[in-house]
């Protein structure tokens, strides 16, 4: 039931076999597990967010989603300072480059 022994069973049985359960699990580094495994541009990436309160977990977010979908990010803009600056210059970073 523990946090850390959550991961250590995805790892052993395979984070891309059990990615979904790992998406929705209640604690955010569980849920990092799983977010550093999807691809850039993965359509489970607008599903998440949709739940997500977390700033690190958003900013792993921020750095796959697809282009089409960045619209979305900016209702999902974290509270604390440091994490909104942090997220303009991400967002703003990905809008210069066109990726």
């Amino acid at each position: 039931k523990d946090a850390n022994t959550r991961c250590a069973a995805y790892i052993r049985l395979g984070i891309d076999n059990h990615i979904d359960e790992i998406l929705k699990d209640k604690v955010a580094s569980v849920r990092m597990l799983g977010l550093r495994r999807l691809r850039f541009g993965d359509s489970r990436l607008k599903e998440v967010l949709k739940k997500e309160r977390a700033t690190q977990n958003l900013r792993v977010i921020l750095s796959k989603i697809a282009k089409k979908d960045l619209v979305h990010m900016v209702a999902k803009e974290p509270k604390a300072y440091w994490g909104k600056r942090q997220f303009k210059d991400i967002l703003s970073l990905r809008l210069q480059n066109g990726i």
